[in-house]
């Protein structure tokens, strides 16, 4: 479950959250039931990598950064294409 719960929130981490949440397969984690939820729709990657951090110690501390900087990457990217598009509507 480990692996494959990796690989799939490294590609789909909402959409993994909401199947390991319905199919009741959440990982075993500490964190209050807020920061979940709150970092399930903001910051879903930075979550599982938090998780990953504080689950998972035998895990390769390579999946943590992987999960931290594709997060960034999707949160600048994600202000540029608005900006894009507002300044399209303004020409």
């Amino acid at each position: 479950m480990t692996s494959l719960f990796l690989w799939f929130s490294l590609l789909f981490p909402r959409l993994t959250l909401l199947i390991c949440f319905l199919a009741g397969e959440m990982p075993a984690n500490e964190t209050h039931i807020l920061i979940d939820v709150f970092g399930a729709i903001l910051f879903p990657r930075a979550l599982i990598a938090y998780w990953i951090y504080d689950t998972y110690p035998t895990i390769s501390p390579m999946w943590v950064v992987v999960f931290v900087v594709l997060q960034l990457m999707e949160s600048t990217t994600g202000t540029k294409k608005s900006s894009a598009v507002s300044n399209r509507r303004s020409t």
